[in-house]
Parts: structure tokens; C-alpha cells; sequence
């Protein structure tokens, strides 16, 4: 593993399909059509997370000369004493559609990376909690594709549940 310390198990996600196979003209609606994702916030909810909130977001996907995170979105979440004392979790689901990219979340707390960028990825759902006092901050991001043009742009179609639930919605009713 490039010289990294033995390690029980690692993670990869491999989607192969050339570029040539895009339909252009679905690529360029998309495009056209690209989300605004200013607008996209973490919301607080009291449904039950075994009820998806989803949200469509069209993201366009550039390919670069080199491997390289590229920033989607971000967001700041304040959890003040008082919010830490309901025992509440952040749910960050994303499903994107592989081909195009993987989207991900990642998670800030106090200066460290705090989420598994495993579960974070397509179809895993992360209850990250119980939330201490604080601010996190939240990126969300894809990992540029190489060995093509540079330049290339891809339209990404995704679904994402970002939501802060209390202990009480996420267990009511469901073992975990």
C-alpha cells in the first residue's frame, strides 16, 4: 500500500466507463441545468430517519491532469449546550451515480476530520453523534478523474438527506 503501515482492511471504489459513451447533448442539459447549491442546508427534522429526505442536485465534474479533491459545497453547523443536551446526530446521505463521480462528505470538529470518508460516500448513511457543543464544518466533494482530457466536464446526478435528528426520532420505534 505505498509504504503505509499493515493495516486490516482498506477501502476502493472503482467505476470504469470511457467518456466517449456520454451522450453529449444529456451532458449539456445538465450542465445548463446545474444545481445552485447555495441554497443547500442541513436541516433539522424530527421525521423519522427511516424516512429519506432527499434532495436532487445536478453537480458538473471537471477531469484535471492530476488526482485532486474538488469542493462542491460547504457549510458551517452551530450546536450550542443546549442542542448538545437533546442528543442529536447529523445524517449525511449522499447517493451519486458513480460514473460521473463520487461524491462525499467529510466532517470538521475542532480542527480534526471526525467522519470515515467510507461512510460518507454513495449509499452509506452516517449518524454521526451524539453532537458535542461547537461548530463543525461540513465539505462536500469529489475526487477529480485523470488520464482523460482535461477540461472534460461531466454532469454528476446525486440525491442528498443532510439533516440534524434528535436521539429520540433516530431510535423511536428502531433498534440499532
Amino acid at each position: 500500500l505505498g509504504g503505509l503501515h499493515p493495516c486490516s482492511d482498506f477501502f476502493a471504489q472503482v467505476a470504469l466507463r470511457p467518456t466517449a459513451l456520454t451522450s453529449e447533448d444529456k451532458t449539456r442539459q445538465c450542465l445548463a441545468t446545474a444545481s445552485d447549491l447555495s441554497t443547500l442546508q442541513v436541516q433539522r427534522s424530527l421525521a423519522l430517519t427511516t424516512t429519506p429526505n432527499w434532495k436532487a442536485i445536478k453537480v458538473p465534474i471537471t477531469f484535471e491532469n492530476s488526482p485532486a479533491t474538488v469542493s462542491v459545497w460547504s457549510t458551517s453547523l452551530s450546536i450550542s449546550e443546549e442542542d448538545a443536551s437533546q442528543r442529536l446526530f447529523m445524517r449525511l446521505v449522499v447517493h451519486s451515480d458513480y460514473i460521473s463521480s463520487d461524491i462525499r462528505f467529510q466532517v470538521r470538529f475542532s480542527g480534526r476530520y471526525i467522519a470515515d470518508t467510507q461512510v460518507t460516500s454513495h449509499g452509506y448513511a452516517d449518524m454521526i453523534g451524539p453532537l458535542d457543543p461547537g461548530v463543525y464544518y461540513i465539505d462536500m466533494y469529489y475526487v477529480a478523474g485523470t488520464g482523460g482530457s482535461a477540461g472534460v466536464k461531466l454532469c454528476s446526478t446525486s440525491m442528498v438527506d443532510l439533516r440534524i435528528v434528535s436521539r429520540s426520532t433516530y431510535g423511536k420505534g428502531h433498534t440499532t
